[in-house]
């Protein structure tokens, strides 16, 4: 696990370094996927990489694929037939630690992605792969459970992780021992339960444990009726057919302007 890592071991890596791990996440999923039959398209900055540069974007430290939830759930079934160790597959069943409900991440082994503090949960170089599920008929509806899930994940599951110790007022000494309190199946079972979806609206996809607003959340199905391929590095990566349409959708009409942010620090073993 994570926390078993010692930093003062590792070294930091260069960007094509971590760029390289990427791509081998990457066709590991691809290699999964294709020996299955399951369907994946680049997501978020990975699909605007591919659009816009033909690769990684320059911050990126990850990378970002969608998966219905059928082909989600089935991915998270089968992943183990094919082993390789250099990866870990991270979801709430595999990382007792881990927080984040219908997200997955495979993650690079022995490697550390982020600033000082090594978290309990696996925080490697990781590709990270979204569910989309259908949208819930009635818009407010929609509204709502996406407002809860995103409370839920980070303002009670995150927290749930801290510890105790590392509470700097009494007040997040109290939030967090009331989380913990509850088991962790509760509050997984809950979030499930937010989403179930009896009577689903098929025209709609949306991505309950996204980063942005409600709206750029939901996307019209049939833009991932098609794949197309795009050149992504040194690869070829599946990217939804309606790909403009979901890129304005989460990012605005301007997405093909390049935006400057920071690369993260990411350490590998020395």
């Amino acid at each position: 696990m994570m926390n078993d890592l010692d930093i003062s071991s590792m070294r930091r890596a260069t960007i094509p370094e971590v760029r390289n791990m990427m791509l081998e996440i990457i066709k590991h999923v691809d290699k999964i996927c294709r020996l299955e039959n399951i369907k994946y398209f680049a997501a978020y900055g990975t699909l605007l990489g591919a659009v816009r540069e033909k690769g990684f974007i320059p911050w990126d430290d990850d990378a970002d694929l969608f998966m219905l939830r059928e082909d989600y759930e089935r991915f998270c079934k089968v992943f183990d037939k094919y082993p390789d160790s250099r990866f870990f597959l991270q979801n709430i069943n595999t990382d007792k630690a881990y927080y984040l409900p219908c997200l997955a991440r495979v993650c690079m082994n022995d490697t550390y992605c982020g600033e000082d503090t090594i978290p309990k949960y696996h925080a490697g170089v990781n590709v990270e792969i979204y569910m989309l599920d259908y949208a819930f008929k009635d818009e407010k509806q929609n509204t709502r459970k996406q407002n809860f899930c995103r409370y839920l994940h980070k303002k009670i599951l995150y927290k749930r992780i801290s510890s105790l110790k590392e509470c700097r007022s009494i007040e997040r000494f109290l939030q967090v021992a009331l989380y913990k309190l509850l088991p962790r199946n509760f509050w997984n079972a809950l979030y499930f339960r937010t989403i179930k979806n009896n009577d689903p609206d098929k025209t709609m996809l949306i991505d309950f444990i996204g980063e942005y607003d409600n709206e750029r959340e939901r996307f019209p199905a049939d833009l991932f009726n098609d794949i197309v391929y795009l050149d992504f590095e040194n690869i070829k990566i599946p990217c939804p057919a309606g790909y403009d349409k979901v890129l304005r959708n989460i990012y605005g009409d301007d997405y093909m302007i390049p935006m400057d942010r920071r690369f993260r620090r990411v350490l590998v073993k020395k």
